[in-house]
């Protein structure tokens, strides 16, 4: 998921190589490109997260869902669609459950 929204913020990859071995050494070892100039903090903290070099501390799809920004249009999504029940199937999202 870091991948594509990386590449959809810099119409680029953030890693290539001819060979899978010279991929793989660049996914673990080079650091990304800089984002564009005007990134919003809050898509720069999910690609980070997201792209983080230590597998371990790469956030799972629950716990994106818990990043501010990202739980604000959850939340958004849900008073537009009246789908609370369907997402809190899925996700444990505290503000969510505290304001309905």
């Amino acid at each position: 998921m870091g991948v594509m929204i990386y590449e959809l913020v810099t119409l680029q990859k953030p890693f290539e190589s001819p060979t899978m071995n010279g991929l793989f050494e660049k996914i673990r070892n080079q650091p990304l490109d800089p984002l564009p100039d005007g990134t919003s903090s809050d898509v720069q903290l999910v690609i980070n997260a997201l792209l983080n070099k230590e597998k371990d501390k790469r956030p799972s799809i629950f716990d994106v869902a818990k990043i501010p920004c990202v739980n604000k249009k959850i939340e958004q999504f849900i008073k537009e669609h009246d789908c609370k029940d369907e997402v809190m199937a899925y996700f444990d999202l505290e503000p969510i459950q505290k304001k309905n």
